[in-house]
């Protein structure tokens, strides 16, 4: 699941955090930061063991500026010691209480005795037909403007451009969420065609999907910059009605952020 895999890599980070700020605690001075107001200035002085009678000892250091800056640092990394194991108890704590919560976890028992019938537990998934099928018609592609490149085929037959859009497609498909590839936009300013078009089934609100595949082609992300910036103009934003996603340095897709988006977004 999602948020359990994506709450263990947060607990791994601080952890990592943690043991790079105990590390650098050790290479730090002895004692510890004390001060108090002078006549007309903060004094600020460190206390160390004398090694004859185990007495303590006050050190002034308000001169000695290499000595002072190691103590406060070691202040700091004190205390973001004891955050960081505190926060990361929690974690681990919130990790074993977690429960999944998505539909085919929540439906286990019952999709291993009905196979065939797991599709109907996601939403619209039923037989009835689309309201909009403009929108819902997945194999319609007449309003496609470019339909040249469309070497790739989805599971269900939809020619598309990358096996990122595919993979997005056959997780859209997954949780029973309509589309539309490649449709026109209904704004008469704008001549583009988002990847997919979605008209979310709880609130009715159409929702695009751009996923950005070719990240190391300078040309390919200008144009999807100046897209973006055309689409705001219009109120196409993220965050309101606009996903965005991004393939890999070697062109792969991370799935995790794909259904993060989907549960997050459009269930």
């Amino acid at each position: 699941m999602y948020y359990m895999q994506e709450l263990k890599r947060i607990n791994q980070a601080l952890c990592e955090r943690k043991n790079d700020l105990e590390h650098e605690l050790s290479s730090l001075p002895k004692g510890h930061l004390y001060s108090y107001v002078g006549k007309d200035k903060r004094i600020y002085y460190y206390e160390r063991t004398t090694t004859r009678d185990g007495r303590t000892k006050r050190v002034g250091i308000n001169k000695n500026t290499e000595k002072l800056a190691a103590l406060v640092r070691k202040k700091y990394v004190q205390k973001a010691i004891s955050i960081a194991r505190k926060n990361s108890s929690v974690l681990e704590s919130a990790i074993g209480l977690i429960t999944p919560f998505d539909e085919a976890s929540l439906m286990s028992d019952f999709v291993r005795s009905h196979p065939s019938k797991e599709p109907f537990i996601y939403k619209n998934s039923t037989s009835a037909p689309c309201d909009n099928q403009s929108i819902c018609n997945p194999q319609d592609d007449s309003n496609s403007l470019l339909n040249e490149g469309l070497k790739s085929i989805s599971h269900d037959g939809v020619p598309m451009r990358s096996m990122g859009e595919i993979a997005i497609a056959a997780r859209l498909d997954h949780f029973g969420i309509q589309y539309k590839y490649e449709a026109e936009l209904q704004v008469p300013e704008l001549r583009y065609v988002p990847d997919f078009t979605i008209r979310r089934a709880h609130d009715g609100r159409i929702i695009y999907w751009e996923h950005l595949g070719k990240i190391s082609d300078k040309e390919y992300m200008q144009h999807n910059r100046r897209k973006f910036d055309d689409y705001e103009e219009y109120g196409i934003v993220p965050w309101r009605n606009l996903i965005v996603t991004y393939g890999t340095e070697d062109g792969g897709i991370n799935m995790k952020i794909v259904d993060a988006m989907i549960q997050g977004w459009l269930l």
